[in-house]
């Protein structure tokens, strides 16, 4: 079917032109929440770190929040992280051991991500 015979779409998605044509005006998207596993605080998705087990068990950051693996999320605070690091939070989340090595890379990462970022912003 040819865009000219397309069926039009429901009035209210439409609104007219200047020029009498109608021009359909876009829906506003989803926009997922997580929470923080530390403070429960609820946030965008894309506003928390996603922290993942691996199918082969290793724990590592997720930044494009798409590995595959069972996650969870933490806040960019932290606090959160402390609480989530050090009182085995994670490990109840990720219903898995955390090594220390992981813990070690993990805290090195929030560092170097988000503690670095936060010293260098203006107050």
């Amino acid at each position: 079917m040819s865009p000219a015979h397309a069926a039009p779409a429901p009035a209210a998605a439409r609104r007219p032109e200047p020029t009498g044509r109608y021009i359909a005006i876009p829906k506003a998207g989803h926009i997922p929440e997580r929470s923080c596993i530390a403070c429960g605080r609820k946030a965008a998705k894309g506003e928390l770190v996603r922290i993942v087990r691996t199918p082969d068990g290793a724990v590592m950051a997720d930044a494009t929040g798409r590995s595959n693996g069972r996650g969870a999320y933490l806040c960019r605070r932290a606090l959160c992280w402390e609480k989530g690091l050090t009182k085995r939070v994670l490990e109840r989340r990720l219903s898995a051991a955390v090594s220390s090595r992981n813990l070690a890379e993990l805290r090195q990462h929030f560092v170097e991500t988000f503690a670095s970022a936060a010293a260098g912003r203006p107050r």
